[in-house]
């Protein structure tokens, strides 16, 4: 027997509800425009933050986030050495599905509105710091797969002394 028109309604419409629990859950009991403020911020506290494997879309990561089409913000720590510190840096993520808007120690290094762009961002003299640095992206999808795609040599950062995977 097939659905009627009805059900499949429903269904679509529970669907919908369940993946707005999910991010809701997800992104914690903070208004949506005070968090993105912080996001890109060295100083934010993301311990509970939920981990995921990239590359990869989110719909693969079993997080409940398929179908979701709108904002997932990503964040890194990297470690970086003296030597390393105040001299710039290339960071390279690969394709971003479907517009990004990348970060370093809350300093914007680029922006790509182009799913099959791969992101490749000059960091410049004075950003990295010797220590702690943070990595943050906000990526945006419109529809279909959402997240970073490519593959896992495509993300490293590139520094005078090496090269840090960051897949």
């Amino acid at each position: 027997s097939m659905p009627a028109p009805a059900d499949m309604k429903n269904i679509a419409a529970q669907k919908k509800d369940a993946l707005l629990k999910t991010v809701a859950s997800l992104q914690g009991s903070m208004p949506i425009a005070t968090a993105e403020a912080q996001y890109p911020s060295i100083d934010l506290d993301d311990s509970k933050w939920p981990h995921i494997k990239v590359p990869g879309t989110w719909e693969q990561a079993g997080m409940g986030l398929d179908g979701l089409d709108g904002v997932v913000w990503f964040r890194k720590t990297i470690d970086i050495s003296p030597a390393e510190a105040g001299k710039p840096a290339v960071l390279d993520l690969g394709p971003v599905d479907d517009a990004d808007e990348t970060y370093v120690n809350g300093v914007k290094v680029g922006a790509i509105s182009d799913y099959t762009a791969p992101r490749h961002y000059t960091i410049p003299a004075g950003v990295l710091k010797a220590g702690k640095n943070v990595i943050a992206v906000r990526v945006l999808d419109t529809g279909g797969g959402g997240g970073m795609h490519g593959i896992a040599s495509e993300m490293k950062l590139t520094t005078v002394d090496k090269e840090l995977p960051l897949a």
